[in-house]
């Protein structure tokens, strides 16, 4: 059996809530591995954690308890709980991908530029990105007429199949997936989908939360329920 790409373990996060004097638990001894080119769907209420786990590992959030190894390809094997700023920079750079249901862009910044910009991160050729940001926004059949557009003009179904193309062109090792389908009509649901589908087929190792279960059949190799901050 392939070690895991990425393993969490005791993972704890709660928050304090000053103006309510009130302490808020939002995931508790979460554990779990996730194997190279796996993809595991997180599934519960809203409010349960699930997006917490993903911030989590993002490092927008900083644990208070709990181990969160990964085997990367830069750094070897580091705990992500106790990286310093640089390294994860670097690691949102090149290796680990976010996507949320919404879209946070520098003002004045094209849809393409957005796209491209994400890839040219990586290192690649100015032209190179700019192909590759031109073909994933016609898969998601964002309007040409858009592509030259500021994203914050957008509906929240264009803005999505942005935020999910800037994602995706990195082809990063691990994929983070926050209701990366809330706002799309099934039509678009199915371009994600397949691209996601290419994705695994390469290799990208995907942890997703979905409300929509029906699209996660068949995509995800299984599925972790989280209630109330536990995962199970």
């Amino acid at each position: 059996m392939n070690e895991p790409v990425l393993s969490l373990r005791n993972v704890s996060k709660a928050f304090t809530l000053h103006a309510q004097e009130q302490r808020v638990e939002g995931c508790r001894d979460v554990t779990f591995d996730l194997a190279p080119g796996e993809f595991v769907g997180i599934t519960g209420r809203s409010g349960s954690g699930k997006s917490t786990v993903l911030k989590l590992i993002y490092r927008t959030y900083l644990p208070q308890a709990g181990e969160m190894r990964y085997a990367s390809e830069a750094f070897g094997s580091i705990d992500l709980a106790r990286a310093d700023e640089r390294t994860v920079l670097a690691l949102r750079r090149q290796e680990i991908g976010y996507v949320s249901q919404f879209l946070r862009v520098v003002p004045r910044t094209t849809a393409r530029e957005v796209v491209e910009s994400a890839m040219r991160e990586t290192g690649t050729d100015p032209s190179a990105a700019r192909a590759e940001a031109e073909r994933l926004l016609e898969h998601f059949e964002l309007p040409k007429a858009l592509w030259e557009s500021f994203p914050q003009t957008f509906s929240g179904g264009e803005k999505l199949r942005v935020n999910v193309a800037r994602a995706m062109i990195k082809r990063p090792r691990i994929l983070l997936l926050d209701e990366p389908t809330a706002s799309l009509d099934a039509h678009s649901k199915s371009k994600v989908r397949a691209l996601l589908a290419s994705l695994k087929t390469e290799g990208t190792t995907m942890l997703g939360i979905f409300h929509d279960l029906a699209f996660m059949e068949g995509v995800c190799d299984r599925e972790l329920h989280m209630e109330a901050g536990i995962l199970s």
